[in-house]
């Protein structure tokens, strides 16, 4: 997988530059237009990542174990510095969050079993909000070649998740998740023969209480508002002025072209090349639709280095000794 990554990641970045070397007259003067207050773009996404962390913590039982909404707040920004900074698939940053939850006394399987729904519920939320955006691009400008295309990605990836989440359901994940996991667990939570012998009962239980499953959703859907405010600051500041559902098109594809980028490291080329196909059908000129895309890039490596920071804090900490105990099935309570 390494030397695919490499390849990618290579080629993304080259075509970054090339989009920002021709363009970069006019990102210097909307860059001097906007001024410092570019800068909010920042809390804005601690913002947003807050409430992703809400979402996360919904799914948790109430149990003396499950981890508190600021420790997950916390784990969210660990996890979104290591997806959008290093050169990992897009799920690097779950297996850490597994990793320092369970150092920090959460049973490893409920903590890999909370991540595992919380995906599942986040690429649901995704695949609505995609076909979604792509019925307001339809109304806006019709049923032009790029947008087919993105309407049978989506169709593809919706017959894929669908297909993730009857996998869960009929057949269970504990085995394949106990392999991946061991790539990034301590040597002696890997000697535990018994360490995931209630993952699944964890899922399906966490799939039980239907209410934690509507609230997650309910909080993501408002983590994706932070992005839209962020888009919004931006053109405010340099005077272009855009609609509601056209931040909302903007939005959400952009997040369904990262999610099927997982293979390219951060998205690179992806997520500028993205912003400029959306932006021209949208009305906005190249240099805008970049400086939407440098915006966004710069904010998560300002906010992505102290994450790492943080990352490489939290693994330096003692474990605690429950850590690697075996966690009890979650209980099906009412939600």
């Amino acid at each position: 997988m390494r030397p695919v990554l490499t390849v990618f990641g290579i080629g993304g970045l080259l075509l970054t530059v090339h989009l920002m070397y021709g363009a970069w007259p006019g990102l210097t003067a909307l860059v001097h237009r906007a001024g410092i207050a570019l800068g909010w773009v920042v809390p804005l996404r601690f913002a947003a990542l807050g409430l992703d962390a809400r979402g996360w913590w919904s799914l948790f039982p109430e149990r003396r174990d499950a981890p508190s909404w600021w420790r997950l707040t916390l784990l969210a920004f660990v996890r979104d510095g290591i997806n959008n900074l290093l050169p990992v698939v897009r799920v690097g940053g779950e297996m850490v969050a597994v990793r320092l939850l369970g150092q920090r006394g959460v049973p490893t399987p409920l903590a890999a079993a909370s991540i595992v729904v919380e995906i599942s519920v986040t690429l649901v939320v995704l695949i609505v909000l995609t076909f979604a955006g792509l019925g307001a691009l339809l109304v806006r400008i019709g049923a032009e070649p790029f947008v087919t295309s993105m309407l049978l990605a989506a169709i593809l990836s919706a017959v894929m998740v669908g297909a993730f989440l009857m996998l869960q359901v009929r057949v269970g994940l504990a085995g394949g998740v106990e392999r991946l996991l061991a790539r990034v667990l301590r040597r002696e939570a890997r000697t535990r023969p018994d360490a995931f012998a209630h993952f699944d009962r964890d899922v399906l239980a966490i799939y039980a209480r239907f209410g934690g499953l509507l609230r997650c959703a309910g909080w993501q859907v408002m983590g994706l508002a932070g992005g839209m405010a962020e888009m919004w600051w931006v053109l405010r500041l340099i005077r272009v002025p855009i609609s509601i559902d056209a931040l909302f098109v903007l939005e959400s594809l952009i997040l369904a072209l990262q999610s099927l980028s997982f293979a390219v490291p951060a998205a690179l080329g992806v997520q500028e090349g993205g912003f400029v196909l959306l932006g021209s059908a949208l009305g906005l000129g190249p240099d805008v639709s970049l400086l939407l895309a440098l915006v966004r890039r710069m904010r998560q490596v300002v906010t992505g280095l102290p994450a790492l920071a943080l990352w490489r804090w939290q693994e330096a900490q003692p474990a605690r000794p429950q850590a690697l105990a075996m966690a009890e099935p979650v209980p099906q309570r009412r939600a």
